[in-house]
This record gives structure tokens, sequence and C-alpha cells, in this order.
């Protein structure tokens, strides 16, 4: 005797029963098959976070340098223990607190960024009329320095000496 015979008088299935058992028992062994061999062959995938991680780290500075900007204590923050910040513009380099805004020349002011030829000569026009500024507010009043423009400058600048 066959021994789907057997098996159909012991479990008293009908021929085309048997048929669908057998099929799905071959469709789960293949599937098994395959995904060992997956598993098998597959490589894992690593990343390499230091680019990102990097990135993070200069957009985070940038950002503290921007909030400090944006607050009164701007002098207190940029001074302390550790803070060091550079931006490129106009292909120079620029620290924080690095041009004194009462004595700053044009191509000074024209290193901080947004600041082109027009609204330099802006600020030094408004330094002359008005005398010297008394706080790093003050440079809100020269015609094109708006709130965001001044974000972005403040950390560059100082009034101290």
């Amino acid at each position: 005797m066959k021994i789907l015979d057997k098996v159909n008088r012991v479990i008293g299935f009908t021929p085309n029963e048997i048929r669908v058992v057998v099929f799905l028992v071959l469709a789960f062994a293949v599937g098994g098959a395959i995904k060992a061999l997956k598993i098998t062959f597959h490589q894992e995938q690593t990343y390499n976070y230091a680019q990102s991680d990097s990135e993070f780290a200069a957009r985070s500075e940038s950002l503290a340098v921007r909030e400090a900007g944006a607050t009164h204590g701007v002098a207190d923050s940029a001074h302390a223990p550790g803070f060091h910040h550079q931006t490129k513009t106009q292909g120079l380099s620029l620290s924080a607190r690095s041009i004194h805004l009462n004595t700053a020349t044009k191509e000074d002011l024209m290193k901080l960024p947004g600041i082109g030829e027009a609204t330099a000569m802006e600020i030094i026009n408004y330094r002359d009329e008005h005398g010297s500024f008394k706080s790093l507010d003050g440079l809100m009043g020269v015609k094109g320095i708006g709130k965001k423009k001044f974000e972005r400058v403040a950390p560059f600048l100082t009034i101290r000496k």
C-alpha cells in the first residue's frame, strides 16, 4: 500500500484534501529554505555615523550661538569657558566677539554674515550720526538690520574693549 492510502485511512481525508495538505507542507518547507538562505547570505549593513554626528555637533553649536545672540545675555554666554565659534564668510574666518562694533571698519563689518558694502556703510553712518553704540541692540536702529540679521551677526560683535 501506498503511504498516502495509509494516511488516508487513519485521518480520513479525501484525495483533494490530502493534495492541499501536501501542497501546504511543501510551501512551508520552500519558504523556510528561502529564509534560511537569506539569513546565511545576507550581509549585515553597517552604518558610519561619524559624518552625521559631526554635522549635528556643528548645527547644535550654530544654534547655540544664534540663541545666545537672541538673548540679552549675549556677552555672558559668549565668554563662558570653552565657548568658541567660527564661521566662514566670504572666505574669511570669523570668531565669536571678534568685531568691535564702535571701531569696526567697512571691511570688518563686511565679514559679518549677511552684511554687504551698503549695510556696512549704513552702520558706519549711523555710528557717526548717533555716536558710539551703547549696546548691541542699538544695531537694530540701522536701516537694513532687522531681527533676523541682528541674530545672525550679534554673536560676532562686541562693544567692549
